[in-house]
């Protein structure tokens, strides 16, 4: 159960996608400082979730309606992380 927890923490780990595109785009267009505080909630968001997948909440992820809720809310952190650096 651990183990299988930890590799779904793993797998949250090697994503390249939209998060680091935007730290990208904070270190080249904004101040090292804000790109820095970026990758400070990245790194904290993906502890919460190795955490969470360690304790074995990826069983309960797995359904329907929770991964549609989790879909909403990450959408709604990139928004407003946008929104607040723009």
């Amino acid at each position: 159960m651990i183990l299988e927890g930890f590799k779904f923490g793993m797998l949250l780990q090697i994503a390249i996608g939209p998060v680091c595109m935007y730290i990208f785009s904070l270190g080249i267009g904004q101040s090292f400082w804000r790109a820095e505080s970026g990758v400070l909630g990245v790194v904290l968001a993906d502890a919460l979730y190795i955490a969470l997948a360690i304790l074995g909440i990826s069983s309960f992820v797995k359904k329907e309606k929770i991964q549609y809720g989790f879909n909403i809310l990450g959408t709604l952190i990139i928004i407003l992380l946008e929104w607040n650096f723009s």
